[in-house]
């Protein structure tokens, strides 16, 4: 399973594709071996939290099932060797959901704040118009950053800006690259100033301040910058989504 694949699982379980794009993930989970594989997989994966009842009541099985049998012990001083056979397809069946359901606690608690970073994180693909000394810097910046090449392309981006310097699109993307480079705090030098002005990148400057928050698990100060996404903004519905995993 390839990164790509992945990112798009990811997106699929989290609610982040358009509906078109979730028809098409689904038909392919049906032709994709490996694909479909994964996909059925984090499908099982993803219904856990939401069958409380149900690990209840696994729970209460082995209960009853482990007073009965030491109770058998203690009363006869032998193992109840025709219960046990009795039984068998029942501790089969128990056995089966408590190593499906161990398998999914494990895969649950390594999703951590990084991989929900990474669920987020969805960039816009980079267009500057320029025009002078600065345009080949800026189709540099545009190639290196629509292939994920960061580095190369926060250089460009800061050749860019000598001559743009308030450019505020190379001004967000820096940020991007400087968050995708781990270097959240540099991002929000570059960030907070752009989200104080009253243009169209606020809101976009807004959200990547939150997702460098998250990147560096700190869901408080994450949380503080989300809230403030106004309703008609094209991040809004995600930020939603977000908060509601923060909290």
């Amino acid at each position: 399973m390839n990164e790509q694949d992945s990112t798009l699982l990811n997106n699929y379980f989290n609610g982040l594709l358009s509906e078109t794009e979730r028809v098409e993930a689904k038909q392919r989970a049906t032709q994709d071996p490996e694909f479909g594989a994964e996909f059925h997989l984090r499908q099982e994966m993803e219904g856990f939290p939401l069958k409380l009842q149900q690990r209840e009541d696994l729970k209460n099985t082995f209960q009853s099932i482990g007073d009965q049998f030491f109770s058998q012990v203690e009363e006869t001083g032998t193992a109840p060797a025709m219960k046990a056979r009795i039984t068998r397809s029942r501790w089969l069946t128990s056995l089966a959901a408590a190593l499906t359901l161990a398998i999914a606690a494990v895969w649950f608690l390594n999703q951590d704040n990084t991989s929900l970073y990474q669920q987020y994180s969805q960039h816009a693909p980079l267009s500057l118009t320029l025009r002078g000394n600065a345009e080949n810097r800026a189709t540099d910046a545009e190639k290196s950053f629509n292939t994920k090449d960061y580095a190369a392309a926060l250089t460009a981006l800061q050749d860019v800006l000598k001559e743009h310097p308030d450019s505020s699109t190379a001004l967000l993307y820096k940020g991007i690259c400087l968050v995708e480079l781990l270097k959240p705090k540099d991002a929000r030098d570059v960030l907070i100033p752009l989200s104080l002005q009253n243009n169209a990148l606020k809101s976009d400057a807004l959200w990547y301040i939150a997702l460098s928050y998250v990147s560096e698990k700190n869901n408080k100060m994450a949380l503080s910058f989300l809230e403030q996404i106004p309703k008609d903004d094209i991040h809004y519905a995600q930020a939603v989504k977000l908060i509601g995993k923060l909290k």
